[in-house]
């Protein structure tokens, strides 16, 4: 989906980088990049957290960093002033690259070093960390980070972690991309059984002419729509029921995009909080995939409707199903908590479990 920059504003998105370091960005965030596995790691990511405290120091005497808790870019643009929490103390964003962290993460000697590491800033200032590729011991540093404080997040699919707004008026503001990691739960990874399945796709993603070169379930698409497009509450009701009739019935499994190695990918969604993105067929997926202009390797896992029920009821994660109504005009259908706990035992919600 595109977006249209105003006038007079400016848009900065900031990405992972591969070589250690760390830089401060117009809005006041640190970003702490770990790197990649290299033969001076250990001296490489000392120097990192040294150069963090270098940024940090005299933040007390900047502007607060201001950081969006909801909405859209578009809702980041004057005149419109969305909810902004302010970091007056700064903030860090950390990012671990593959074999960026692993001389410490392979005995609980070197986890306890890193966690001092952390320790150093912990009380500083805001602080999340986002694992661009599973580590050693990633649920364990997750809740150990955890404890003090830092959250652990999951990039956007563009790949990118942080979006900064300047204003005419001067403003800078600040929203973190991709997904939060709950500590304790790992809930980042799909069950072993569906990690076996990965249907891995090329780094280049193909592109797909509409209506063709993908499988596509007419059908379901049609039953999506007529949701999607329903006026009163008696079509919403019955709409839904004959949706969730076929995601019961229909032998087409239901699709999610997953990260190559089994990591499932939640997302911030703007009235919704945290859920999981769900695709009735290829086509739409690799629509969504073009469109978010995704440049590194992609897999999905499929599903049925009672196999995936049961996975978000685990994490408490609620679907967000996609339909395209054009090939440029993508739709969400939202049933739901309350839908899961019906469908995980193979039966259709009622309207009041639709609507928790």
């Amino acid at each position: 989906m595109t977006t249209t920059v105003p006038p007079g504003h400016e848009v900065s998105i900031h990405p992972p980088s591969p070589l250690p370091h760390a830089v401060k960005c117009r809005g006041g965030f640190v970003i702490a990049n770990f790197g990649v596995k290299g033969i001076h790691q250990v001296e490489d990511a000392e120097h990192v957290f040294d150069e963090v405290l270098k940024c940090l120091d005299g933040q007390g005497g900047d502007e607060p960093i201001l950081l969006a808790q909801e909405g859209s870019m578009s809702d980041m643009f004057a005149p419109n002033n969305p909810k902004m929490k302010p970091l007056r103390n700064g903030g860090v964003i950390w990012t671990v690259m593959e074999g960026g962290l692993d001389p410490f993460l392979g005995d609980a000697l070197g986890l306890e070093r890193l966690a001092k590491q952390f320790q150093r800033i912990a009380t500083q200032c805001f602080q999340c960390i986002y694992f661009l590729n599973p580590v050693p011991n990633q649920g364990v540093l997750v809740d150990v980070l955890g404890g003090l404080g830092i959250y652990s997040r999951k990039t956007d699919m563009t790949g990118n972690m942080l979006i900064e707004v300047c204003r005419p008026e001067g403003a800078v503001l600040s929203a973190l991309l991709g997904a939060t990691i709950s500590p304790g739960r790992n809930a980042s990874l799909l069950p072993s059984e569906q990690i076996k399945q990965i249907r891995l796709h090329p780094v280049q993603p193909p592109v797909v002419p509409p209506g063709k070169a993908a499988p596509r379930n007419g059908r379901r698409r049609r039953l999506m729509l007529r949701v999607a497009e329903a006026s009163t509450e008696e079509e919403t009701n019955t709409a839904w029921h004959d949706l969730f009739s076929d995601l019961l019935e229909s032998q087409h499994p239901l699709l999610v995009p997953t990260s190559p190695d089994g990591g499932a990918m939640p997302m911030d969604w703007h009235g919704i909080g945290m859920a999981m993105p769900v695709f009735s067929d290829m086509l739409s997926l690799q629509l969504m995939v073009q469109q978010t202009h995704h440049t590194g390797p992609f897999a999905h896992a499929e599903f049925s409707a009672v196999e995936l029920a049961k996975w978000l009821l685990e994490m408490d994660v609620p679907p967000v199903l996609n339909v395209y109504k054009t090939p440029s005009l993508p739709l969400y259908l939202q049933p739901g908590l309350g839908s899961l706990g019906s469908l995980s035992k193979g039966r259709i919600p009622t309207e009041s479990e639709r609507r928790k």
